[in-house]
């Protein structure tokens, strides 16, 4: 085999690869969006429920 055939077979190989993964890639960038929503309303509801300034809440959270 041609080197540069090689080198065009393994690209190719990769793009396969890589458009392959891209469900997967879909589904960890939701998971990773949901998490960050959710740590948000849990920020917020922490705050209100435990009724103490934002930055004492802030230094708690920073100490664990």
């Amino acid at each position: 085999m041609e080197p540069l055939q090689i080198i065009g077979d393994n690209i190719s190989s990769w793009l396969e690869a890589l458009i392959s993964m891209l469900p997967n890639l879909f589904i960890a960038l939701l998971i990773l969006l949901a998490t960050y929503f959710l740590v948000k309303i849990v920020k917020r509801i922490s705050l209100k429920t435990l009724g103490k300034s934002r930055d004492e809440v802030i230094k708690i959270i920073r100490d664990i």
